[in-house]
């Protein structure tokens, strides 16, 4: 894989886009919607319908409050969601090949599905949202609990719809801070095209990582990382238009001997890993009133280097040695619905086709790939203005080798409005997510090794529901039961492989938020929630039979997050912080022990110069915490407090 985007392309495409603007009358980007307290929410039923009339546990991010975060990409800004438990291996939700930073909705590990306007993002169960940036986006609409009868397999935890613009404004930025972060940012309107680019740089960090479960530990730092992101959107017409996202990364971090080892070798550098990630995304977008849909293609390929400098024992005989390995994924398809009124009789019925490739080795050539097809409908039924009911069916099929792997899921979801601004909700839904080709496949050699006996995970979800919007305040509470049969985990294998095996998953909880935004400048939201995540591991599944046959706890039980701003004048203030406590580490095989909670904090602090220029300093972990946000054996630990100060203009 290449290296990143050059500097120059990218401030090649600044200085282009001020020229050509320099003699044409600026282009004031129009937004899609103007959200109220109680927004319009797409994603949980696939009609627009206000929050207070949706039967499920929602909540909305607005490109505004994404930045008002004080994080830049998609992954950080996520881990401030209620319900949400972020599990990172670097600074800026870097990830370390396989591992990947997660997203992980009411303790379903592996249960998100991402989707860029409807469309999966996700490929072999990755998405790098970390290399994602908010440029392009208008809004980020997440629902919790089983989405898979409205968007198929994986929406087990719930949903996360990347909704991107039709219109950017036309602005160039840059950005330093310490750890030698460096950013440029630029996004223009040409007619009906939009454009946004950025890079990103992070220098050398402290961040370190240790293991809980042995005598002896290895400390990896990073060493520096480059991020680049181009998105193109193009407007055919109203009805449809025709969407590009491009990112790349590329991340250096060295390995040192820790702790255990002899003071000969201790602070050494072992070796050194640099893993490159290009993503390739594009959709097609048509809505023509009734009839609406799809067209997309996903790509994404991972290259890691690794440069040995010393053995696992500190030998330099034989050494340095390298190595290279590549991946590839990739899935093309479609997703084509149409909807109809009769009556109080709303009806939808739709279609999806998807095709999955895998290449665990480029240089090998191995290749998988299987079929997926689905069909879905939805009747929608309106007794009077206080009753509605939903019934929604998916059946689906996934073709590989020869065999066919079926599935049918239902669910039922009731509202009941005791006011215009008040509603009470109940749902019932089943849930189901086909293997991942890498957990089928994968040879070994790496970190994972794949089992051809897996089973396809199969879900049912509870819900209970209480929404009431009141005076600038909106309100929810919400009850969640679901079991999973089945779900895909892995299990630590004596030679250090993880084995692909299937266990079962449950949970119950609650969660409860408010948000209020004032006519003062004044807003504030804050969430709490509770729940009590376990699996037992199947034995029948398991080639490796020292496996957890019992219930045992994963993530954290209790979760506040929450966040608070003002605006005065040409000043904006933000603070959000997320705390959670009661966490649990999981290893494969052994039991899970109490480590300690997690608190992530970060300020965002706007100051508008004029109507054409502001000036942003963005600060995370306030307190200077050293956070864990591993889920396992091994520890990765918070980056260091860290800022970035930002100049903006805008023509």
């Amino acid at each position: 894989m290449k290296k990143t985007m050059s500097k120059s392309l990218l401030m090649t495409a600044l200085i282009a886009g001020l020229c050509i603007w320099g003699g044409q009358e600026a282009f004031a980007a129009e937004k899609l919607n103007e959200f109220a307290l109680d927004e319009y929410i797409v994603t949980a039923t696939r009609t627009e319908k206000r929050d207070i009339d949706i039967p499920a546990s929602t909540e909305v991010f607005t490109k505004e409050d994404l930045e008002k975060t004080g994080t830049t990409n998609v992954a950080s800004a996520l881990s401030n969601a209620l319900g949400v438990t972020f599990i990172t291996y670097g600074p800026d939700g870097a990830s370390q090949g396989s591992k990947n930073s997660n997203i992980s909705i009411r303790g379903m590990d592996r249960g998100t599905l991402v989707l860029i306007n409807g469309s999966p993002l996700n490929l072999n169960g990755r998405y790098n949202l970390e290399d994602m940036p908010f440029d392009g986006i208008e809004r980020i609409e997440v629902v919790r609990g089983g989405g898979s009868v409205l968007y198929g397999s994986e929406a087990i935890g719930g949903v996360v719809n990347i909704i991107t613009t039709n219109g950017v404004k036309n602005k160039v930025s840059i950005a330093a801070g310490n750890n030698d972060r460096k950013s440029y940012e630029a996004s223009y309107q040409l007619g009906k095209l939009s454009l946004a680019a950025s890079h990103k740089e992070w220098g050398k960090s402290t961040r370190t990582s240790e293991q809980f479960t042995s005598t002896k530990t290895m400390h990896y730092y990073l060493k520096d990382m480059d991020k680049d992101s181009i998105f193109l959107n193009y407007n055919f017409d109203k009805k449809s238009n025709l969407m590009i996202q491009h990112t790349e990364s590329e991340k250096s971090n060295d390995y040192f001997f820790g702790r255990g080892y002899a003071d000969s070798l201790f602070g050494k550098n072992r070796y050194n890993k640099v893993y490159q990630y290009e993503k390739n995304f594009a959709q097609y977008n048509f809505n023509d009133g009734a009839l609406k849909g799809n067209i997309y293609f996903n790509e994404a390929k991972t290259e890691t280097d690794t440069k040995e400098f010393l053995s696992s024992k500190g030998s330099s005989t034989g050494y340095p040695k390298f190595s290279n390995a590549k991946d590839k994924n990739v899935s093309y398809g479609f997703d084509i619905n149409n909807n109809w009124i009769v009556g109080n009789n709303k009806y939808l019925v739709g279609i999806t086709y998807q095709n999955e490739k895998y290449n665990p080795d480029e240089y090998a050539n191995d290749q998988w790939d299987r079929n997926n097809y689905s069909i879905y409908a939805q009747w929608e039924k309106d007794f009077d203005d206080k009753n509605n009911l939903i019934i929604s069916g998916r059946q689906s099929w996934g073709e590989l080798e020869e065999e066919i792997l079926s599935d049918f899921s239902g669910q039922i979801q009731y509202v009941h409005k005791l006011t215009d601004d008040q509603s009470v909700y109940a749902s019932v839904g089943q849930s189901y997510r086909l293997p991942y080709l890498r957990e089928l496949y994968s040879s070994g050699d790496g970190y994972l090794a794949g089992n051809r006996n897996l089973e396809p995970e199969k879900g049912v979800h509870y819900e209970l529901g209480w929404k009431k919007e009141a005076e600038n305040h909106l309100w929810k509470v919400a009850l969640f039961n679901y079991y999973i049969e089945d779900n895909i985990s892995y299990t630590l294998q004596d030679n250090g492989t993880s084995l692909c095996t299937n266990e079962d998953v449950k949970n119950t909880g609650v969660e409860a938020s408010v948000k209020y935004q004032g006519d003062n400048g004044f807003n504030y939201n804050i969430g709490f929630s509770y729940g009590d995540p376990k699996a037992k591991t199947r034995k029948d599944n398991a080639l490796n039979k020292n496996v957890k046959d019992y219930w045992d706890r994963q993530y954290g039980r209790f979760q506040i997050n929450g966040g608070i701003g003002y605006t005065y004048g040409k000043w904006s203030t933000n603070l959000t912080a997320n705390y959670m406590w009661q966490r649990v580490a999981s290893p494969s095989s052994d039991h899970s022990f109490d480590i300690k909670p997690y608190l992530l904090t970060s300020m965002n602090i706007k100051y508008a110069v004029d109507d054409n220029s502001d000036i942003t300093l963005s600060m995370e972990n306030l307190l200077d915490r050293e956070d864990n946000f591993g889920g396992s054996t091994t520890a990765y630990y918070s980056t260091p407090r860290c800022y970035l100060l930002k100049y903006t203009y805008k023509f």
